[in-house]
């Protein structure tokens, strides 16, 4: 399962896009000094069809694996490329799978001013917030497929040997199937939930102090069910959002310690 993180090296952008425990990598980058014309076109929103499923998410937050185009997926000019032919919900891209990310978007550099340019307001309340109700309930990162359908993530190579594969049982939307492994920081786990849009998400869920594995895996999977429900459809219901997602935060999480917390102060969105 790949996650998405960000980090600088020299002057570029360079988005991160590494297997949880894999032992290579392989790097996406995205110039850190983009013109008002780029930030815009990564805020911009794209339409997809995933098995005729309609999908909808800004650019800057997903990943499209075109039926035709598999090897250059996740580099930026194909990326780039979509946001342009995205644009237009009555010719969605058809694709086989989509890989949706929760970073805080607007925090890297050159990229400040995309926050107010985003159209779903899922996507403004994470750009700025490392501690929104959405990235304190879903995981990293969550992969959108057909039931029944095989794609190179659904297996892993992990650092020190052996594979992390996706569970073979089908998934319902309140049952996630999961199948784990041990490898050399702790119990790592590849998940599966029907997601409310007929679509199987899958993500990997990774060993932690706080919270066990299995409840983190039933917790994320209700959570991108809603998310799945409320956020990426033809149209976003983002107060049936919050309230399902600010239940389903990490019960462990002390990252609001100190602050106001915006699910109990009614203010997620902002």
């Amino acid at each position: 399962m790949w996650t998405l993180g960000g980090f600088f090296h020299s002057s570029r952008l360079t988005f991160l896009i590494c297997a949880a425990a894999l032992a290579s990598s392989c790097e996406d980058e995205i110039d850190s000094t983009p013109s008002p014309d780029e930030v815009a076109r990564w805020a911009s929103e794209v339409h997809v069809s995933v098995a005729g499923t309609r999908l909808s998410a800004p650019l800057i937050s997903i990943f499209i694996q075109e039926q035709d185009r598999e090897p250059e997926w996740r580099e930026p000019k194909t990326r780039f490329e979509l946001g342009a032919r995205g644009g237009n919900a009555d010719e969605p891209i058809v694709a086989k799978f989509v890989q949706l990310n929760f970073r805080t978007y607007g925090k890297h550099n050159g990229y400040e001013k995309i926050c107010p340019l985003l159209t779903r307001q899922w996507s403004m309340s994470v750009c700025k917030d490392a501690w929104s109700f959405a990235r304190r309930s879903l995981p990293e990162s969550f992969y959108l497929a057909a039931p029944f359908e095989e794609h190179s993530y659904q297996r892993v190579s992990l650092a020190g040997g052996g594979d992390l594969t996706a569970p073979s049982v089908p998934p319902s939307s309140d049952r996630p199937v999961y199948s784990c492994t041990t490898w050399s920081a702790g119990e790592i786990c590849m998940a599966s939930v029907l997601a409310a849009n007929g679509l199987v998400a899958t993500w990997t869920v990774n060993e932690t102090k706080n919270e066990t594995t299995y409840d983190q895996i039933q917790r994320q999977g209700a959570a991108i069910v809603a998310f799945t429900k409320f956020a990426i459809g033809p149209q976003e219901d983002f107060e049936a959002l919050t309230d399902a997602l600010c239940k389903l935060r990490n019960p462990d999480d002390k990252s609001h310690e100190g602050r106001d917390d915006p699910c109990e102060n009614g203010k997620a969105g902002e």
